[in-house]
């Protein structure tokens, strides 16, 4: 006689599986925002650079309002995670 056994996910487990999945994306994606807003402000300052022929300094001020916008998506990140693990 075979018995099959069949494994039961405890609920618990599926809840904090689902819980860290939610986490690791959440934070996945601030690399990928922080990168995006210094690509985006850089090219927004080339076009205008280009386009008023005023190089380099909207590049600069690109680079700069990028960075910072970097910066505040890292300490929202930080700020998130630091009241998740109170």
């Amino acid at each position: 006689m075979h018995t099959s056994t069949m494994t039961h996910r405890d609920p618990n487990t599926k809840r904090e599986t689902r819980e860290l999945v939610q986490q690791v994306s959440r934070y996945a994606t601030v690399g990928l925002e922080m990168g995006l807003s210094v690509a985006l402000c850089v090219v927004a300052g080339r076009y205008l650079d280009n386009r008023l022929n005023t190089a380099p300094w909207f590049v600069l001020a690109g680079i700069g309002l990028g960075l910072a916008t970097a910066g505040r998506c890292l300490y929202r990140a930080a700020k998130r995670a630091s009241k998740e693990f109170d």
